[in-house]
Order: structure tokens, then C-alpha cells, then sequence
């Protein structure tokens, strides 16, 4: 956690002005925890200040090549963020932008780290939703999308998305060019770049 100092008991009254229930507007905060090494004290003191008040915490990690790509470690991260009452909520494959190769893991691995969590090694609160961010949106593997075939270093990954509910929305939306293809009942499918 960046500047856990900043999560004080002032702070979280100012934003507790904000969290409306009987409005249904409520304040949520999204951390970003990918390995257990970072729940120092000071950021463990700050989650607890929130996870304290009615504000929901949800933790969104990436998954990294070296660092997390071990189920045990991941694990380990969920469980203790779950006991602070954070919800376990998005693994994140790690984008293909530049200065990122080295992190970048196979989409084949995040679906072996999905099972392990689904196959009864973990309790289902710690279960989280396996994310690849495609040109077109995000993707939950395994659930509502999935690998249709390999393509050299690339991966076609069949999304739950509509060409038509796109362009219902933006009647001149238009697909990247070679990277995507419509199926008969409109379902789009998109090329990703896969890593090792």
C-alpha cells in the first residue's frame, strides 16, 4: 500500500460523509496487494481503519511472473487480506505493455492458478475472479469467456460481447482490425498476446 500514513481516522470520517446507504451510494476502495511481503504493519493499520468502518475494501492483484505465479503464495496474500475483511475480488493477467515482458506469465498459468482456488484447495471467499483486459473490454477466463485456439504467440479468446450491443450503444463502433472476428451469433472474439 502506497502511503498508508495518508488512511487516518480523519480521513476515514471525511469519506464516511460520502457513504450513503439508504441511497445506495456507497464508498468502496480498491487496494492493490500482490504479494504477502506487503502487508507491512503500517499498511495492515490502514486497511483496519477501513475495514472498520462500513467502507468495503477489495483487493485486486496482478498476476507476475517470479513474484505471485505460485498458487501457495497467492494463497497466503488472500487468506490474510481476507482476515483483515478485504474482499478477494480480481487476479489481473499482467498486460502486454511495453516494460512489462519479464512479469508477463501465460494465460495458461492464470487458468491453473483459477483451478487450484476452484478445486477446493481454498475456500471460495478467497476465490478470486481470473481478468485479462482485452482492446474491447475485460474477460473473465474460465466464467464468461474462454481460449478458443493458440496462434503462434498469441491466444483467440471468445468473449461473452456482442458486436451488436456495441454498436447499439455507438452505432459507429468498428472492431480493431485483424485482431478480431464475429461469430454467427455475434459473439466477438479477440487476438491477445500470450507470454511464457
Amino acid at each position: 500500500m502506497f502511503a498508508p500514513e495518508k488512511i487516518t481516522e480523519d480521513f476515514v470520517k471525511m469519506l464516511l460523509k460520502y457513504h450513503d446507504f439508504k441511497k445506495m451510494k456507497p464508498i468502496e476502495i480498491a487496494v492493490h496487494f500482490n504479494h504477502p511481503d506487503e502487508l507491512t504493519l503500517e499498511s495492515i493499520n490502514a486497511i483496519t481503519k477501513l475495514t472498520n468502518s462500513p467502507i468495503k475494501v477489495y483487493n485486486q492483484s496482478v498476476l507476475l511472473k517470479g513474484i505471485n505465479d505460485n498458487p501457495k503464495i497467492l494463497e497466503d496474500l488472500f487468506r490474510k487480506l481476507h482476515l483483515l475483511g478485504v474482499e478477494i475480488y480480481a487476479l489481473y493477467h499482467c498486460d502486454p505493455v511495453k516494460g512489462t515482458k519479464h512479469f508477463r506469465t501465460s494465460i495458461q498459468k492464470g487458468i491453473e492458478m483459477k483451478k487450484y482456488f476452484r478445486g477446493g484447495s481454498a475456500t471460495g471467499r478467497i476465490n478470486p475472479a481470473y481478468i485479462v483486459d482485452t482492446q474491447i473490454g475485460k474477460v473473465e477466463i474460465g466464467v464468461d469467456s474462454h481460449i478458443e485456439k493458440k496462434e503462434g504467440e498469441y491466444v483467440w479468446i471468445k468473449t461473452p460481447y456482442k458486436l451488436s450491443t456495441y454498436k447499439s450503444v455507438y452505432p459507429d463502433f468498428k472492431l480493431p482490425e485483424k485482431q478480431c472476428k464475429v461469430d454467427k451469433q455475434g459473439y466477438i472474439s479477440i487476438k491477445y498476446l500470450d507470454a511464457k
